[in-house]
């Protein structure tokens, strides 16, 4: 039912189920579908930078790292302790949260097995919420997991190198470095019949079925067909995210839209319409979805909210992109910034073992702006000093010496994993690699997004 995908924190689109309060952008909530306990009624606000979905109720992380929860609360659910959370997941009739300093918090019960309590430790990177148990991701990519096993659903896998995890009513799912998804738990339905192959790129699971997206973006499907959940997902290579309810799923495009499929008679299959979503996760007869609102970016202890010049016009198309690279807009509004005798760096982090999952050298990343009077992209930097200080050992963090020196420059920072580029006027930038082969988008690679004023 959640389904979480280690360190991602993408500046438009954050697409793990647990994610981070520091997330680029901010949002505001919605829901559809079933909803008897109030799990459809969403709290007002827009600055939610992660959802997730419990059967019956709903969790969602504001941008300085409180919770809003909201729905069925008859588990216990809704009573997580106070404090400031980084990572959110919701089961069937708990809640679980990882705190700034990486401990777990929970609240809630694991029926039929009751209360239990996560396991310690503050090196917890992801949480995947099923209906009675829950697993966790360590940042050393090992596994943890507590709640109800009665099929063995909460045992831990060995390993360290898994990179997601996503959990069902009785079976649990975890993607491995090498695009191998090892499922265990119930298989009634045949959802621990994992396809033997070893392109997945993302994992999903729905109450009896599972799900995973390969690297053309296309979903696979198996386990429980009572309402077509198995047998008919939405076709094509453009998804870069799938979860599931009972018995329907809910998918992203590469382009932000959602489509959905499967069990449908309180409209829960009825994915909403726009091109401007963050995130999307569904309960058991309920979709909830985070809405992104232009220029939201986090800029360390705020946000620039304005339009943004150039974004209905620039779209998503790669025109004057390298050949074969895919984008990701971070949508960021600099004017206030604009001023003579000063710029901007702007840096986004990536993870490198996703990167790697995905067979995208890091070399390949760059910064683009998008150019409307001429209708394309063009490298971050003044056009006439685009010089790549990729390999400078002088360079650290922003450190960049004398503005004489570096105005225009760009690199790729492979020890810190980050992109940068100073830039100096008000644009939609973006950023964009070359896939090999060039068919997953790096939205669904990023990372936190920062702008830091630099002077001349």
């Amino acid at each position: 039912m959640r389904q979480f995908r280690y360190g991602i924190v993408t500046a438009l689109l954050c697409m793990a189920l647990a994610c981070s309060a520091e997330a680029a952008l901010s949002g505001s909530l919605s829901a559809w579908g079933f909803n008897l306990y109030g799990e459809a009624n969403v709290p007002g606000g827009n600055d939610y930078t992660a959802i997730s979905a419990g059967d019956w109720h709903g969790m969602a992380l504001r941008r300085d790292g409180t919770l809003a929860l909201w729905g069925r609360g008859s588990g216990g659910q809704l009573g997580m302790p106070a404090g400031t959370y980084k990572y959110i997941a919701a089961g069937g009739f708990h809640s679980a949260a990882i705190r700034t300093d990486g401990s777990i918090a929970f609240a809630g019960s694991t029926y039929p097995t009751g209360p239990a309590t996560p396991p310690g430790g503050n090196d917890w990177a992801a949480l995947a919420g099923g209906k009675y148990h829950t697993l966790a991701l360590r940042e050393d990519g090992t596994l943890g997991a507590w709640g109800a096993s009665n099929w063995g659903q909460a045992a831990v896998q060995a390993g360290t190198d898994f990179l997601a995890i996503a959990a069902g009513e009785g079976h649990s799912l975890a993607l491995r470095s090498n695009g191998r998804i090892v499922a265990w738990g119930t298989n009634a339905d045949g959802q621990c019949n994992v396809p033997d192959r070893d392109d997945f790129v993302a994992v999903g699971a729905g109450t009896k079925f599972s799900m995973g997206i390969t690297t053309n973006g296309e979903i696979v499907t198996w386990g429980s067909n009572y309402q077509n959940e198995s047998s008919n997902p939405p076709a094509g290579t453009n998804f870069m995210f799938v979860d599931g309810g009972s018995s329907f799923g809910i998918a992203q495009r590469l382009d932000r839209t959602l489509i959905g499929w499967g069990s449908n008679g309180a409209g829960q299959a009825n994915a909403p319409s726009g091109d401007n979503f963050i995130q999307a996760q569904v309960g058991s007869a309920f979709g909830l979805a985070l809405t992104f609102d232009v220029g939201s970016l986090m800029t360390g202890a705020g946000s620039l909210a304005s339009d943004i010049d150039g974004f209905d016009e620039g779209g998503y198309a790669t025109t004057g992109m390298a050949a074969g690279a895919q984008a990701l807009p971070l949508l960021v509004e600099l004017s206030d910034l604009v001023l003579d005798g000063e710029f901007a760096t702007l840096r986004v982090d990536y993870d490198s073992e996703l990167l790697a999952a995905r067979g995208i050298e890091a070399d390949s990343l760059r910064l683009y702006w998008w150019d409307a009077s001429a209708g394309e992209w063009r490298l971050a930097g003044n056009a006439s000093n685009l010089t790549d200080n990729s390999g400078d050992p002088s360079y650290t963090g922003f450190g960049l010496g004398p503005a004489t020196d570096v105005l225009g420059d760009w690199g790729v920072n492979m020890d810190e994993d980050h992109v940068w580029a100073n830039i100096d006027h008000a644009s939609t930038y973006a950023l964009a690699g070359i896939p090999e082969p060039a068919t997953l988008s790096l939205l669904a690679l990023g990372g936190l997004a920062v702008i830091r004023r630099r002077s001349t």
